[in-house]
């Protein structure tokens, strides 16, 4: 057990009783805080639906001919900003694995040759749901990043905000335009100080942060303890996502013409058109009225086919609701599969091929590093 790990597990053991049980119960209803494995079950017969209506159960593995299995898993996030407008991209670059003083040599001349300037974020090139993604201020915290993460790691400029959304698109191969499917605004985890409590008590004793309270003092460790002072504002994560703490809200009033607009001109700079039709587009800007103007947007990276509509997790939504949108999604998927298989742009992956690809992704070094 690392030592973050080990002052998480202590600081659960040192919450009142009451906190944990109430975390404990309170998961049996809040669905958005199910394990990802249990929540999918109901999705089943709906993939298989869609297998037998579209005579292929893996189809939609073609939805995204830019992408290893259409982003399914082992897809690279240098290899997917490189093809995107630079624009809209945060200047970034591959760190490959590798001794440590040759890292720290390609990272020096990298940040130089690309103006990234300190802070900045160093994140797996190959990963998902935020796993390794860290915010570093000094080359000495970049050093231990990659010490700690001894596989291909991309830096990339630190875009501030503070405005950060969730973008589901959606494009068929005979549609010359796509669409925003949805919109979430991402609300990054915060406490207050009042001079008296630690970090800990804050936490555990938040309704909704208590739900993820390992996580939160995962990546504290040792500031658990700290005492912040009165009306002081800390934030507990710098990833936009929800398995890493952040709120998802469904923002539908943030959808705009011109903002669909500068969507689809990122979306369709993919393999020129041909390359990305349905995935999640994760972006920052200054603020909410320039998003709608689909002004100054910075494309942090590109998830594909299993990019949910993260939408789903908004709490105040229901749990039908959720499933609804799901179904949606998917059929998009399988029918833009079995269109870029008919038009001659991808071949789908055979099941099994398809299983090893994704037990070897999901059992790759690294997955599950906290981020911050």
């Amino acid at each position: 057990m690392t030592s973050a790990a080990a002052v998480a597990a202590r600081g659960e053991r040192d919450a009142p009783w009451r906190w944990r049980v109430l975390a404990r119960v309170s998961r049996l209803w809040r669905w958005e805080f199910w394990p990802q494995k249990l929540f999918y079950v109901p999705m089943v017969p709906v993939w298989c639906s869609l297998g037998l209506w579209h005579r292929s159960s893996t189809c939609w593995t073609a939805a995204n001919p830019a992408m290893p299995h259409a982003g399914t898993a082992g897809e690279r996030k240098s290899d997917v900003l490189a093809m995107l407008p630079r624009d809209v991209t945060p200047a970034f670059a591959l760190i490959a694995a590798g001794p440590l003083k040759e890292r720290v040599a390609t990272l020096v001349r990298a940040m130089s040759e690309r103006a990234i300037g300190l802070p900045a974020i160093i994140k797996p090139d190959i990963g998902e749901r935020g796993s390794g993604v860290r915010l570093v201020r000094t080359l000495d915290q970049a050093a231990a990043v990659m010490c700690e993460q001894p596989q291909d790691l991309i830096v990339q400029a630190f875009s501030p905000g503070p405005v950060e959304v969730g973008i589901a698109y959606v494009r068929h191969p005979t549609e010359a335009t796509g669409k925003v499917f949805s919109i979430t605004a991402k609300r990054f985890p915060t406490v207050i100080g009042d001079g008296q409590s630690t970090l800990r008590e804050l936490i555990w004793r938040d309704a909704r942060l208590r739900m993820q309270a390992s996580t939160f003092l995962t990546r504290l460790a040792d500031r658990a303890g700290e005492v912040p002072s009165a009306l002081q504002v800390v934030t507990l994560a710098v990833a936009g996502n929800h398995c890493q703490g952040t709120m998802f809200l469904d923002a539908p009033h943030l959808i705009t013409p011109a903002l669909e607009r500068e969507i689809d001109r990122i979306a369709q700079s993919v393999g020129d058109g041909r390359g990305f039709f349905i995935g999640r587009l994760d972006v920052r800007c200054a603020s909410e009225a320039a998003l709608m103007r689909g002004e100054n947007l910075s494309v942090l990276e590109i998830n594909g086919v299993v990019g949910e509509s993260t939408n789903i997790y908004d709490p105040s939504r229901s749990i039908v609701a959720a499933y609804v949108t799901l179904a949606r999604q998917w059929a998009h998927a399988f029918a833009i599969g079995k269109d870029c298989e008919r038009l001659g742009l991808a071949k789908a992956t055979p099941p099994v091929a398809l299983v090893r690809a994704v037990l070897a992704h999901v059992n790759r070094p690294g997955v599950g590093t906290p981020s911050d």
